[in-house]
């Protein structure tokens, strides 16, 4: 399989139930899971992060708190990521 230099993925799967997935009230804790994935250590920081394509169930731009709940988990990431 061909490589490109420097470029180190990391796939980020939560397993997150779909019941709960689609409930409001969950969001939070689900971005959460998400982001813990995504900044905990491994062998080699990644240089892109690939979420699942409904990891953020509701539009962000209709939504300004869920933005901002982003926005402020992503400010969490250590600095050598």
């Amino acid at each position: 399989m061909p490589t490109v230099d420097g470029v180190r993925l990391r796939l980020v799967q939560p397993s997150i139930e779909q019941t709960i997935k689609w409930e409001p009230a969950k969001f939070g804790d689900n971005l959460r899971r998400q982001v813990a994935l995504s900044i905990e250590p491994g062998q080699t920081q990644p240089t892109v992060i690939i979420w699942p394509e409904a990891a953020e169930p509701y539009p962000l731009d209709g939504n300004p708190e869920n933005a901002r709940t982003l926005a402020d988990l992503l400010k969490l990431k250590p600095d050598n990521c």
